[in-house]
């Protein structure tokens, strides 16, 4: 008898807030707005920012105080955007657009997620380990050290015995 071959993901972190547990693109901005987000609304790209696990890229003023969740996504369906630069669809994204927005990269840039979206990725990866995943995925929120240290102190005064010493009569 074979096992099914186990098919290979990537996995991402996400810091944020994540109900239910699956990530929703729509909320795109409601945390911390992102610079591209001014271009990604005009065409109408919508994503959940993410950071590829063991990567070095990070976003102090979105991590610091938040929930980090793991995504795991198939490779198959993660884009490949390291040499954006050099990508024969970037540059067909910002032809494009250069009669309507000159040789605006911001806004070539999001057409181009626009048109790795159309070919049925789920998720695009850049050269810093930064990620954009465009469609709804399944999030578990980790345990970390931070988080840890959160949980403990909401634990230790859920239930202290000053709780109701200086309540009003």
């Amino acid at each position: 008898m074979n096992a099914d071959p186990v098919e290979p993901t990537m996995e991402f972190s996400h810091w944020g807030n994540v109900p239910g547990g699956m990530t929703n693109p729509s909320m795109m901005g409601r945390g911390v707005a992102g610079r591209d987000q001014g271009p990604s609304s005009v065409a109408g790209l919508k994503y959940t920012s993410a950071v590829v696990k063991g990567s070095v890229y990070n976003e102090p003023a979105v991590q610091k105080g938040k929930k980090q969740y793991s995504i795991k996504i198939p490779r198959r369906k993660v884009y490949d955007a390291s040499n954006w630069r050099n990508d024969p669809l970037f540059h067909q994204q910002l032809a494009a657009i250069r009669d309507s927005h000159g040789n605006d990269v911001p806004h070539a840039l999001a057409k181009y997620q626009q048109a790795i979206m159309q070919k049925g990725f789920d998720a695009t990866v850049w050269p810093n380990g930064q990620a954009r995943i465009y469609t709804p995925q399944a999030a578990v929120e980790e345990t970390t050290p931070e988080n840890q240290l959160l949980a403990d102190a909401i634990r230790a005064r859920a239930s202290t015995p000053l709780d109701g010493m200086f309540t009003a009569r």
